[in-house]
């Protein structure tokens, strides 16, 4: 599987597409200026969308991009107001939970629930490769201080559930630059 990663406006987001011969992944929906063409520079077809969070700097492209692909799209049930406050309805998403696995062209996409930036946080894990959304980042982890964010609950699922994956494990989180759960260690483990 290849993954390629695209920034979108105007927050500098990383977007994801796992790519397997013309099937395409996407990890969140920022910006459809730069996802659109990429799509059909590669002749990809889009066959989902799964999202790390709700807010909107990571869903601003998610209308018009359900409207030109009509493909799933893979959220937490804890982003329901997110959602709400960016028009959309729990008809238009397919709820994930903690343990869950969704499966992409022979590839287990794992979901990580990891409340604390938002309640509905997620990463998914495939294989060594760790899409941390706005959890974790390179020598930082995600805001609290935002609408339903929670510093204690954050902490708790960084040490709990992400810095147990073995420290080889590709960290793309979605702003800054990539990373490792073995260069994050050294923040979390007082």
């Amino acid at each position: 599987m290849e993954i390629v990663r695209l920034v979108g406006k105007p927050l500098h987001n990383n977007m994801y597409v796992c790519i397997s011969g013309s099937d395409a992944v996407l990890v969140d929906a920022s910006d459809s200026s730069v996802i659109v063409p990429f799509l059909h520079e590669r002749c990809l077809q889009l066959r989902a969308i799964l999202l790390t969070h709700a807010h909107p700097d990571h869903i601003y492209s998610l209308r018009l991009l359900l409207d030109m692909y009509s493909v799933p799209v893979y959220c937490h049930s804890g982003e329901t107001l997110f959602l709400e406050l960016g028009g959309f309805s729990s008809r238009d998403v397919t709820f994930v939970s903690h343990n869950d696995v969704l499966s992409f062209f022979g590839k287990s996409f794992s979901i990580i629930h990891t409340p604390g930036h938002t309640p509905g946080g997620v990463c998914y894990l495939v294989n060594d490769v760790l899409f941390s959304g706005d959890t974790l980042f390179k020598d930082a982890r995600g805001r609290t201080d935002l609408l339903g964010g929670n510093e204690e609950k954050l902490l708790h699922c960084i040490r709990e559930r992400l810095l147990s994956l073995p420290d080889t494990t590709r960290v793309l989180p979605g702003h800054y630059d990539e990373t490792t759960i073995g260069a994050e260690k050294k923040y979390y483990l007082l």
